[in-house]
C-alpha cells in the first residue's frame, strides 16, 4: 500500500509513528497538514475530501491528514499520510485534544515551513493558530454552512485567508475571505455528454442535511400545483430534524407526491442518482450549496428562488433565453422545463453543466486556493 495509515486510537506505539518512515519524504520540504471532520467516500456530503487531498498531492510534497472520523480500511496515494484523531463522547473528545496537542507540538518541531489547511473545521486553529502566527508559514480556513459555529469568529482572526465557494458561504463578515467556487471532481468531458443525453425520471432530487432551513416543503407544493406529472420526490441525506421529516411525509400524503428518502448514497454512485433525476431542488437560503452546483454539472434543472443559486448553476442564462427577466415562481419552473421538446432539453441541459463545471471544477478550485499558500 502507497502512503501511510495509521488509526490514532491511543496506542503509545501507533501515536509516536507520526514522522515519514520513507527516506525519500525527509528530504521533501512542502508539507500540507489538512485538518477535516471526515476522511472517506462514504459520507455523501464530506466524500470529496479524498478528492481535495489527492489533488492537493499535486502542489504539495507531503499532504498530511488529521480527521475526526476515518473510514475503516482508508488506504492513502503517494505521499499521503492519514491520521485519526477521533471524537464522539466526551472522554473521547478529551483523547482527541491531548492528541491534536500532540500534532500541534509536531507541525512546530518540524523545520520546515508550516502549511495548514482547515477544511470544515476550525476548532483546532484554537491550539494551532496563535504558536504558528509565531512562525512562518501559512493557515488557510475553508468553511462554507449556514450555521454560525462559536469557534468561527475566533478561528477568522487567527488564520491568515479564509476561502469559501460563494461570496455569502462565510456566515460572519470578515475582510480575509476569498471565493474560488466549489471544489467538484468530474467524470469526464465523454461522461458529461451522457448526462445531458440520459434518461430521468420525472422527479425532484435533493441531496443535503434535511432540516427546515432547507424549505423542502415549498418544492413540494409546487410539485402538487404545477400543470405536468412530476410527483415524485427523491430525499437522500441524513435527518437533522426528525420532527421536520415526519412533517414532510405527512405534507407528502396530502398532496399525494411518491416520497422516497435515502439516508446516504456513496460518492462513487452519485452521479448515477443525479444524472437519473429530471429537477434538483435548492431551497438554502441566499448561498449556492455544493450539491446544486454538482447536480447542475450532471444536467438536473436546478430548481430555486434564490438569485444567487439560479445564477451560479446557469439556470438564471436558461430562463433569460426563454424569454423571462428573472426566474418565474417553482410552480412554473416546474411546468416549463417539463414541457421543453427534447432537443431544447438536451442543449438546456449540456449549457448548464457546462456553465456549472467551469466555475465549480475541483482542479481549478484546488489551484486557486495552492496558489494563496505560495504567495506572500
Amino acid at each position: 500500500m502507497k502512503g501511510s495509515f495509521i488509526h490514532l486510537n491511543g496506542k503509545k506505539d501507533e501515536f509516536k509513528l507520526f514522522w515519514p518512515k520513507s527516506k525519500s519524504h525527509l528530504n521533501r520540504t512542502a508539507t500540507l497538514h489538512f485538518f477535516t471532520p471526515y476522511y472517506g467516500s462514504q459520507n455523501v456530503l464530506l466524500a470529496h475530501t479524498e478528492y481535495w487531498v489527492n489533488e492537493f498531492s499535486k502542489y504539495f510534497d507531503n499532504v498530511k491528514v488529521y480527521a475526526v472520523h476515518v473510514e475503516p480500511e482508508k488506504s492513502a496515494s503517494e505521499g499521503v499520510s492519514i491520521y485519526e484523531i477521533g471524537g464522539g463522547t466526551v472522554f473521547r473528545r478529551v483523547i482527541a485534544v491531548r492528541r491534536l496537542i500532540s500534532v500541534s507540538a509536531q507541525i512546530l518541531l518540524d523545520r520546515r515551513t508550516p502549511f495548514i489547511f482547515y477544511h470544515m473545521l476550525p476548532e483546532p486553529s484554537l491550539i494551532l493558530g496563535p504558536l504558528l502566527r509565531l512562525r512562518k508559514g501559512k493557515q488557510l480556513l475553508w468553511y462554507a454552512h449556514s450555521k454560525h459555529k462559536w469557534v468561527l469568529p475566533i478561528a477568522e482572526t487567527l488564520v491568515d485567508i479564509v476561502v469559501t465557494p460563494t461570496a455569502t458561504s462565510f456566515p460572519i463578515k470578515s475582510k480575509k475571505i476569498i471565493v474560488v467556487g466549489h471544489a467538484i471532481p468530474s467524470q469526464g468531458n465523454e461522461l458529461q455528454k451522457d448526462f445531458a443525453t440520459s434518461k430521468r425520471s420525472r422527479e425532484v432530487l435533493f441531496v443535503g442535511r434535511i432540516s427546515a432551513i432547507k424549505r423542502l416543503e415549498k418544492v413540494m407544493w409546487a410539485m402538487s400545483h404545477s400543470d405536468c406529472t412530476v410527483k415524485r420526490f427523491v430525499l437522500v441525506g441524513p435527518i437533522l430534524d426528525s420532527n421536520y421529516m415526519v412533517n414532510l411525509k405527512e405534507l407528502a400524503k396530502n398532496l399525494e407526491i411518491e416520497m422516497d428518502f435515502r439516508p446516504e448514497v456513496p460518492l462513487e454512485l452519485i452521479h448515477t442518482v443525479m444524472s437519473g433525476s429530471s429537477f434538483f431542488f435548492s431551497g438554502s437560503p441566499k448561498s449556492l450549496d455544493k450539491a446544486s452546483a454538482q447536480a447542475a454539472i450532471y444536467g438536473c434543472f436546478v430548481l430555486s428562488e434564490e438569485e444567487k443559486i439560479l445564477d451560479a448553476t446557469g439556470m438564471n442564462s436558461i430562463w433569460s433565453e426563454l424569454g423571462f427577466s428573472e426566474a418565474p415562481s417553482l410552480v412554473n419552473q416546474i411546468t416549463i422545463l417539463n414541457s421543453l421538446d427534447k432537443k431544447m432539453e438536451t442543449r438546456f441541459r449540456s449549457k448548464i453543466m457546462n456553465s456549472a463545471f467551469s466555475m465549480n471544477r475541483l482542479d481549478k478550485t484546488i489551484e486557486k486556493i495552492a496558489n494563496l499558500f505560495r504567495s506572500r
